[in-house]
């Protein structure tokens, strides 16, 4: 709802929905990084699981950018482009804890699975400033 309520008025301020779009998922996913690393910094276990729930909340308010964007480039193959957005969201969401865990097992470290999940946040942010979230897939191809 947050997102809902800020981006129209982001639009106007900034001139375009894909400005708009980038801008905030640069925002929310950089910001869910920082709040990762600065989880591994925090001594005290309730601000600990504040600063995980913040970057919960920071992911999330890039979904609804998400979601419009595949509406927007996929045109009529909508349900491919967010189909594959969805599929890639769930294998991510399989591999992650293997790989996470297989981090854990062999370093005892488990700061050093938020920086992994930090870092990937960040590839995300830098993805989020290079896609345009608006043109549909067929004018990018044929341009």
């Amino acid at each position: 709802m947050l997102t809902g309520t800020v981006a129209p008025r982001l639009q106007s301020i900034l001139g375009g929905v894909a400005i708009t779009r980038r801008l905030v998922g640069v925002f929310g996913l950089t910001c869910a990084a920082a709040s990762l690393v600065a989880a591994t910094y925090l001594r005290e276990p309730l601000l600990a699981v504040g600063a995980i729930a913040a970057a919960s909340f920071f992911n999330d308010i890039t979904l609804p950018g998400s979601w419009t964007s595949c509406m927007d480039i996929g045109d009529k193959y909508v349900g491919t482009v967010s189909g594959t957005m969805n599929m890639m969201g769930n294998l991510g969401g399989f591999v992650s804890p293997i790989v996470l865990g297989y981090i854990v097992g062999h370093t005892g470290n488990w700061n050093l699975t938020f920086y992994v999940t930090a870092g990937l946040y960040v590839l995300g942010a830098v993805c989020w400033w290079l896609l345009d979230p608006v043109t549909p897939l067929e004018k990018q191809v044929t341009d």
